[in-house]
């Protein structure tokens, strides 16, 4: 029997995004790995728990996380 996925809701649009930054060589949140090198994510690649997990990490944790605006003719990471 044939299983249905079920598609994973967005955590917004996809012209909306983040770019996070560990403080130290590599850390792990969301089911993600984010390094010194700034890595730009688009909302719509994130769940709201994933999101949400990210930003608390953002907020005096082992993240620096900061709202942009994604060019739509650039691929995120």
């Amino acid at each position: 029997m044939a299983t249905k996925k079920t598609e994973k809701p967005a955590a917004g649009p996809a012209a909306a995004g983040i770019r996070v930054t560990a403080l130290g060589a590599s850390f792990w949140r969301g089911g993600l790995q984010f390094t010194r090198e700034p890595r730009e994510l688009s909302l719509a690649e994130l769940t709201p728990d994933q999101l949400e997990l990210i930003r608390d990490e953002g907020d005096g944790g082992q993240l620096v996380v900061e709202d942009i605006t994604l060019d739509p003719g650039k691929a995120a990471d």
